[in-house]
């Protein structure tokens, strides 16, 4: 009896370890077991994707720092300052978010100061080797080609007094060359965006110069034409954005922060209809997100609030999805911790509608975040002065990561199950095993999955690297048929070193979705 009660004994600690063991090396797809040079996988490995689920989600503030694009950050011998650089891409990495909007220059100044910001060769690798799987989507700004100024402090006059609401034509001879140097900003910091692995550039389309020129008859008065005439113009300058698109990065996306196709009078719209109308002519690769900051909201009073708006928002965009198949919808919240401790624009926004708010601290967000997790590909938040937000404060970054973090988990693992303890997968997911065998192993699967065919490819390195294959070393493996593990060499890593995990997903229509983390070799 003691030898029997001693085996089970035996057995349950050998189960504790080995669960213990998987915890720490599960990675958003799967479970992979890692010891010494070998990473075990089930046979025949089923992704399941819901129509619509977070492939990103982006950090948007204004108080987001220049990392990088920054003349505090001097360059000693063609390499940037390590402390410095090191601290900010630090908090990137332990932050929830995927991706963040970066500005190489303020949206008030020409394309000779922008060059100016722009990094060499050599700090782009080392900007590569920092960011590890995290994305920094350079920022272009519509501001550059606007004017007069109207009242903003920061608008330059040299650059901007002599625009008529909107600089329509770069190679007239009447131009001011506002829109020439918008475009030679543009190709710049889409060139950076291809070179630092993001997959495009975030388009902030704010008119700060001029508001009231992004209203079609405005521009036509103040440049003595017909609407008609500066429609065609604004989608001249949208084909154009197109074309060099498809010169310098042809699978960019332009994340633009919001438009209105619906809205006529707005320039914007004409703008973007031209990028549309070009991309779907010339058949291009590119995509356009409507970032969701107008017809979305950055704010809900609550869940059902945002499920009502996003509904609507969608009937509204129906015919233009169906019109143009460039375009895709992203959407955005403003979060903030405590809605005693707003100010500003918030603290207004619920004080007007204190009497239905039910979103009244961070973790009341958490069902607006996980519904908007579940329909949107791309969802960015907004790091508002007003919350406050601002993710290089740790005071105020410790409030929000834990609520963002827990409430994207579920599109980030695909959690381990069966094998020989026999794992359970929480509600709502199914256990799909890798074979009939006595104690098979398998992944939760949730049960509002449809069955899509992917490729998996992965690599490992013992240093990060960029996701991008073609600016690796690293060439992606492709797990054989019915292979039930692969060998591969870590470089003979050392006990406590880390390891950087890269798996990918190709679906049937070649569309890629990329997946990394890091894990600590123990050298078992």
């Amino acid at each position: 009896m003691e030898g029997l009660r001693s085996f089970y004994s035996n057995k349950r600690n050998v189960i504790s370890l080995l669960l213990f063991f998987l915890l720490l090396v599960s990675i958003p797809i799967g479970t992979y077991l890692v010891s010494k040079q070998q990473i075990y996988k089930p046979k025949a490995f089923e992704r399941k994707q819901v129509e619509k689920s977070v492939k990103q989600l982006m950090y948007y503030s204004f108080n987001t720092p220049c990392f990088v694009f920054c003349p505090t950050y001097p360059a000693v011998g063609g390499m940037l300052d390590q402390d410095k650089v090191q601290n900010n891409f630090n908090i990137l990495y332990n932050s929830p978010y995927d991706a963040f909007a970066v500005s190489i220059i303020d949206p008030y100044v020409g394309a000779s100061e922008a060059a100016k910001f722009l990094p060499n060769s050599v700090q782009i690798n080392q900007i590569n080797a920092l960011r590890k799987s995290k994305e920094l989507w350079p920022i272009v700004y519509f501001n550059r080609f606007v004017g007069p100024c109207n009242g903003r402090r920061e608008c330059k006059a040299e650059f901007a007094n002599n625009i008529g609401g909107i600089d329509l034509t770069a190679d007239s001879e009447d131009s001011v060359q506002a829109l020439e140097e918008f475009y030679q900003i543009f190709d710049m910091v889409l060139n950076l965006a291809k070179n630092i692995g993001a997959k495009g550039v975030v388009i902030d389309p704010e008119f700060y110069n001029n508001y009231p020129v992004d209203l079609v008859y405005e521009v036509a008065a103040l440049n003595q034409m017909s609407k008609e005439q500066v429609i065609a113009e604004l989608k001249i300058i949208g084909g154009s954005i197109a074309d060099r698109t498809q010169q310098t990065y042809p699978d960019a996306i332009l994340y633009v922060l919001f438009f209105n196709l619906n809205n006529r009078d707005s320039a914007t719209k004409y703008i973007i209809e031209g990028i549309l109308e070009t991309a779907k002519q010339k058949n291009y690769a590119l995509k356009v997100l409507e970032g969701g900051e107008i017809t979305s909201g950055y704010l809900h009073v609550s869940e059902e609030a945002l499920a009502e708006k996003t509904q609507s928002r969608r009937k509204d965009f129906e015919a233009h999805l169906a019109q143009y198949p460039n375009l895709k919808l992203a959407a955005t919240l403003a979060p903030y911790y405590d809605f005693n401790q707003t100010r500003g624009w918030i603290k207004q926004w619920i004080t007007n509608n204190a009497a239905n708010l039910k979103v009244r601290d961070i973790n009341d967000f958490k069902p607006l975040f996980q519904y908007l997790f579940g329909e949107y590909e791309y969802v960015w938040f907004y790091g508002a002065w007003a919350a406050p937000y601002d993710l290089f404060n740790p005071q105020e970054a410790d409030r929000y990561d834990g609520a963002i973090k827990d409430a994207i988990a579920k599109y980030r693992q695909i959690p381990f199950c069966g094998g020989i303890a026999g794992i359970s997968c929480p509600a709502g997911f199914t256990c799909k095993l890798d074979g009939n065998y006595p104690d098979a192993g398998g992944v939760c699967i949730q049960d509002a999955f449809s069955d899509i065919p992917y490729t998996l490819y992965y690599r490992i390195s013992d240093s990060p690297f960029p996701s991008n294959p073609d600016e690796s070393t690293i060439p992606w493996k492709q797990y054989s048929q019915g292979g039930t593990q692969e060998t591969i060499s870590f470089n003979n890593p050392t006990p406590g070193q880390d390891l950087f995990i890269f798996v990918q997903f190709k679906d049937s229509s070649g569309e890629i979705t990329t997946y990394s983390q890091a894990i600590k070799y123990t050298g078992d």
